[in-house]
């Protein structure tokens, strides 16, 4: 019995996987403006510290969200949608495959890249107003957003799958 995921549930699980994988820059960027402040007297030190802090948190930010987008791969959940109880998968109801899921993330920018194409990424998150409640990058991957505890997959055993959250994929529900 699979159920779509509510429009409510994945904004939060955007904005929880925005704010996971950005923290450390927007950290970084208070923390560079708070020492200009105060150390503004002794330029050099000032920006060479500045560069360091600055650069620390952009490197620790790209490393959180290359491990969300890893995560995303391995279990079709990324850090929110494993906190929204959100799971990824493809219409027919089978597990998507990592190279689905990657395409789902970065279609938006792809499209970005193309002209007069990136008029549609200004609607892609309009699409889930629709009664299908998917994404504009959800039709072009081909996947749906369900409810994890009402995930199964349909296979010949009737046995179904369900989500384990310790990274480690799928087990068998009995």
């Amino acid at each position: 019995m699979n159920i779509r995921a509510s429009r409510w549930a994945r904004l939060q699980a955007a904005i929880l996987d925005w704010v996971y994988c950005w923290w450390p820059l927007f950290l970084a960027a208070v923390a560079c403006a708070l020492y200009e402040e105060i150390f503004h007297a002794s330029r050099q030190i000032s920006e060479e510290a500045n560069a360091t802090i600055f650069f620390t948190g952009f490197a620790v930010s790209i490393v959180l969200l290359v491990r969300n987008l890893w995560l995303f791969a391995r279990t079709g959940q990324t850090w929110g949608k494993q906190r929204m109880n959100l799971l990824v998968v493809m219409e027919n109801g089978r597990r998507a495959s990592s190279t689905t899921l990657y395409w789902r993330a970065f279609s938006p920018y792809v499209l970005m890249m193309i002209p007069l194409a990136n008029m549609l990424t200004q609607f892609d998150a309009w699409f889930i107003l629709g009664s299908t409640r998917r994404c504009l990058h959800d039709f072009m991957a081909g996947t749906i957003v369900l409810e994890a505890d009402s995930y199964e997959e349909p296979s010949g055993d009737g046995i179904g799958l369900s989500p384990s959250y310790d990274d480690i994929g799928f087990t068998r529900v009995r």
